[in-house]
């Protein structure tokens, strides 16, 4: 049963180590440019109700939000006089890079973080280990030894 345990509370102390990186390393992206355009879109503005929730920040890079986001931005876009069209675009793909950049930054900076600690506690542990005396284990008579027969 308590076997597990430890995995358990490793991951649980890693995932929060990891959870606590990504939100202080994107920090409030409330001016980032990419999300004041979403901010924009009735729809995608239910989505961010908080510029300072990591699991928010992170769910919009994922393939298939960047893909909603891009298929509504496209959609948006047919409104708009043909003639600026191309910039809007290339300026949103900009802000939309920046924005990917930053979040997988965020999140590398987290995991290497988490590899700094665990690395430490692995350190620690053999050091520990290796400076713990050996003790010899008794000489047993073959009538007093378990499973023998």
């Amino acid at each position: 049963r308590f076997r597990s345990l430890g995995s358990t509370i490793g991951t649980a102390i890693f995932g929060s180590i990891l959870t606590l990186g990504v939100a202080a390393n994107l920090g409030d992206m409330k001016a980032e440019p990419y999300i004041q355009t979403l901010k924009q879109s009735p729809v995608v503005s239910r989505i961010i109700t908080k510029t300072d929730d990591a699991n928010t920040l992170l769910e919009l890079n994922t393939p298939a939000v960047k893909q909603q986001i891009n298929t509504g931005f496209d959609a948006a876009l047919l409104k708009v006089p043909p003639a600026v069209r191309t910039p809007f675009k290339t300026t949103f793909e900009a802000n939309q890079q920046a924005y990917a950049n930053k979040i997988i930054y965020a999140f590398s900076n987290s995991i290497n973080t988490i590899f700094i600690v665990a690395a430490t506690i692995v350190a620690t542990a053999a050091a520990i280990s290796f400076a713990i005396k050996e003790k010899p284990l008794q000489a047993a008579k073959p009538t007093e030894t378990p499973g023998e027969i």
